[in-house]
């Protein structure tokens, strides 16, 4: 903030404030003086009260002195302070303003201010990092007995003192973009740890019922298929979670086939529970919800990170992981076992479309619930199993089949596969071109874990 006098008249005006000051102080101190004289001569006092008399009018003789003194004293000070101002006003550094250290002057009788903390140290500098949300109070009085932090000691300090210093408060706003803490981070990967070993075992308690049911035959053997193959992507997703691996396209991918399969398997039950034909249908709930659920999570999880920091939305991941893929499955195979995981990836598809077909005459022509649903069932197991193939293809491209996930699913396709050609017959071109590709997969199994060891 600038001075309010202009640069020409602060000089005028601070030596008329010099001159006038010292004026008046001389003429208080002369009118005092000639005040006694005229008491002196004017007053007849008594014997008795004469020498009180003259004892008051010599002190007001001797106070005109000092005050006469004082004025002059008031002229040599305020004359060199007026010339350093002046100075100031010329070289425009009169304006009233924050002070910066360049700028310091030390005022008269200025002292010390720290007397108690870290004197051996040629400067007190305290540096703190303060996190998201936290609040502090530092001290400014030099007094405080827990220095840099206030205890109060300042309010003793100003009533002892008349003096007004306070502390310094600095609070930090709560930045909810920081990230979560790590026990947070740890409960989440936990939950969905634990869901997924969850979904695998309900799939798997399913099938042991399916089985108990029908029995063993090669039609519950196909459907159940689906469900053990459900059952060994979610502990596939366990061990990738635990090894904080979610955000690998594999895992994506694998975790969006397990949603797929969990809401066409909601879907399902949905018909038959609307249809009334199976009663005591509910536990067939729980398995497609826990893999939906989890398979959500998971997916949420690899896109934006345990601690949902990443910069990725999941409809931008997913719409790029649609239009990699479709890349895929139209590519050239690097080598020969990627191309015979992408016949099988398209053998998969192709029986998948069918029974997509299949499901629009079903429903445009009223058919029962139940009947969809069993149509449902197997498009959402072909659909799944042309996914993890496509996997398979997808690693062989990048030379990775020796990695355990790929050995894994090595042995689930051809395990599905079997029962897709126990089922069809060997005899049927679609249950003999999957017993082919069953038997390709165990063998690209067998062969990984083999190099696997000699590596």
């Amino acid at each position: 903030m600038e001075s309010r006098f202009g640069h020409g008249s602060d000089a005028r005006n601070l030596s008329r404030l010099q001159a006038d000051t010292m004026m008046t102080l001389e003429l208080r101190a002369f009118m005092l003086g000639g005040t006694a004289r005229n008491l002196m001569h004017s007053s007849s006092p008594g014997k008795t009260s004469e020498s009180k008399m003259k004892l008051q009018l010599r002190g007001l003789a001797l106070l005109a002195v000092n005050l006469l003194s004082a004025a002059r004293a008031s002229h040599a000070f305020l004359a060199p302070l007026a010339s350093k101002r002046l100075g100031a006003i010329k070289s425009n550094k009169f304006p009233i303003r924050l002070r910066a250290a360049s700028d310091y002057e030390p005022i008269d009788g200025e002292k010390r201010i720290n007397f108690k903390v870290d004197l051996n140290q040629a400067k007190v500098a305290t540096s703190v990092d303060l996190p998201s949300g936290e609040k502090k109070v530092y001290c400014r009085c030099w007094h405080s007995g827990r220095f840099p932090i206030c205890d109060g000691t300042h309010l003793k300090h100003n009533a002892a003192c008349n003096d007004n210093v306070g502390p310094l408060i600095i609070s930090v706003p709560k930045d909810k973009k920081l990230k979560p803490k790590k026990d947070k981070v740890e409960g989440r990967k936990k939950r969905v740890l634990w869901g997924y070993r969850a979904t695998a075992i309900a799939y798997l308690f399913y099938s042991q019922r399916y089985f108990t049911v029908k029995g063993i035959q090669p039609f519950a053997i196909q459907v159940t298929s689906g469900y053990v193959l459900a059952a060994g992507l979610a502990y596939i997703l366990a061990s990738a979670a635990q090894g904080d691996r979610l955000g690998s396209d594999t895992y994506k991918r694998l975790n969006l086939v397990l949603v797929e399969f969990g809401l066409i398997g909601i879907l399902g039950w949905g018909l038959v529970k609307l249809g009334g034909t199976v009663p005591g249908f509910a536990p067939l709930l729980i398995p497609p919800i826990l893999a939906t659920v989890h398979g959500v999570k998971g997916y949420g999880y690899g896109v934006l990170g345990w601690d949902k920091s990443g910069d990725t939305s999941m409809i931008g991941d997913f719409c790029k992981g649609v239009k990699g893929t479709m890349q895929g499955y139209f590519s050239v195979p690097k080598s020969i076992k990627a191309a015979g995981y992408l016949a099988a990836t398209w053998m998969m598809t192709a029986l998948k479309l069918t029974k997509l077909v299949e499901i629009i005459q079903l429903v445009v022509g009223g058919a029962n619930g139940l009947t969809i649903f069993t149509r449902l069932s197997r498009f959402a197991r072909y659909a799944m199993l042309s996914m993890a193939l496509y996997t398979l293809k997808d690693a062989a491209d990048r030379g990775r089949l020796e990695g355990t996930t790929f050995i894994e699913l090595n042995f689930m396709t051809s395990a599905v596969l079997a029962a897709l050609s126990s089922f069809a017959g060997i005899a049927n071109p679609v249950g003999g071109t999957a017993a082919i590709f069953s038997a390709f997969s165990a063998f690209n199994g067998i062969l990984s874990i083999l190099k696997k060891r000699k590596s």
